[in-house]
């Protein structure tokens, strides 16, 4: 192979893999593979039967949770009389500024661009939106101290603080958006948001004050929620907040040392729809699976990681070598800054012996990828080390022998 096709086929590869792409394009590409043991048909299907329905979607880091939300709003999509509208809340606003208020603005700026641009009048709808997105971006009003000849100019900031500026705003906003949904429902009778990168947010407290105000208030305007949520608001005092939603549901990580389950082959699979054979052959596959550990996100991290050194030794394709070498690389990364008693505990978890969550450092350790949860279709929970880990804390892990996956096609 030429320098330069080969060159060209790692960059193809690159790109393939890369996690920080739009997940639209996951869809656009052709790279999407359903789910093992969990169904977004089957979620999208409550949310039309029950359209101002609450829904919980919990997953750890890189486990999927963004990629089957947008599955949901096709799948909502796909019906005349109702509407998914995505909103990535870190987009839109920085996350450490979140106050209540702030997701019920972002769905009235999202119904105000409903309403196009003709003639406003003084139709209530129009009104409403224009408040909306005063209230949203900020607003110069007239300033009265001293009665109507006082002609001072003051700025109300907005409320939408963009990533990079209580409940009289939740009150005020629900009002607002009841008079826009009059409107806008004459021509779409259902909306369903589906709010992403609420999982990031650290402080339950301040989940727990959106979920009480932005989330009640969208329930009963008749908005339908789907909500992405940190893992640690399942354990603990936190697990209140799960009791707000109508529903909840627990994205799981994929389960890659019982074929049986087919873990294995969706993982290869999700691999083989971004590169052939030729470029990543089925023994680099298996080893990529096993090293992620059933983690999506670091599934592809690992391959384009391999990727990059293979194409540094200018190596036709990928080998199980170069999986191997970044995955130590890897699992040093996820070594450092762990405490003296976490180290004990995956140092035992490395040795085979039982994993009990029990305190806020077992579960930082759930949430940072360290260990990884399991479940069965029975719901029964197991945990396990990190795989890129493993080589580094015990010499001879507690199981080495893992199945060979079938080969398959390319896509």
């Amino acid at each position: 192979m030429e320098p330069t096709d080969l060159l060209q086929s790692y960059r193809d590869f690159m790109a393939r893999t890369d996690i920080a792409a739009k997940p639209e394009r996951i869809f656009e590409r052709g790279f999407y593979v359903p789910r093992i043991r969990f169904s977004m048909k089957e979620i999208a299907t409550r949310l039309l039967l029950e359209p101002n329905s609450t829904h919980l979607l919990v997953g750890g880091i890189g486990s999927g949770k963004t990629t089957e939300l947008i599955q949901g709003c096709g799948l909502i999509n796909s019906n005349k009389d109702s509407q998914a509208i995505y909103i990535d809340v870190s987009v839109e606003q920085q996350l450490d500024q979140l106050k209540p208020g702030v997701l019920l603005t972002l769905v009235g700026l999202r119904l105000a661009d409903k309403l196009g641009t003709g003639s406003h009048g003084l139709n209530p709808a129009f009104q409403a939106a224009r408040s909306i997105r005063a209230i949203a971006n900020g607003f110069w009003d007239q300033y009265e101290p001293d009665g109507p000849d006082y002609d001072d100019l003051v700025y109300t900031p907005g409320i939408i603080i963009p990533p990079g500026p209580m409940d009289p705003v939740v009150r005020r906003q629900k009002g607002l958006l009841e008079t826009l949904l009059t409107e806008v429902r004459k021509q779409i009778p259902y909306f369903i948001v589906f709010f992403d990168s609420l999982d990031r947010i650290r402080d339950p407290a301040k989940l727990a004050e959106i979920v009480l105000e932005d989330i009640a208030a969208l329930k009963q305007l008749g908005i339908g929620v789907m909500l992405v949520g940190p893992l640690h608001i399942l354990y603990g005092s936190a697990r209140s907040i799960v009791q707000h939603f109508d529903h909840y549901s627990l994205l799981p990580d994929i389960e890659v040392s019982n074929v049986e389950q087919g873990g294995r082959n969706f993982l290869q699979e999700v691999l083989r729809r971004r590169a052939e054979e030729q470029m990543l052959p089925d023994e680099t596959c298996s080893a990529l699976v096993q090293m992620s550990g059933g983690i999506l996100r670091d599934l592809l991290r690992l391959a384009k990681q391999a990727g990059q050194r293979a194409f540094m030794e200018d190596a036709p394709h990928i080998t199980p070598t170069h999986v191997q070498a970044v995955a130590e690389l890897e699992g040093r990364k996820l070594l450092f800054g762990v405490t003296e008693t976490a180290l004990i505990k995956l140092k035992a978890l490395a040795r085979g012996e039982r994993f009990v969550l029990a305190t806020e450092e077992d579960v930082t350790l759930l949430e940072t990828r360290r260990v990884i949860q399991y479940q069965d279709d029975a719901g029964q929970t197991r945990y396990v080390l990190h795989p890129v880990m493993q080589s580094l804390l015990a010499p001879t892990p507690p199981s080495q022998t893992m199945p060979r996956l079938a080969k398959l096609s390319p896509s």
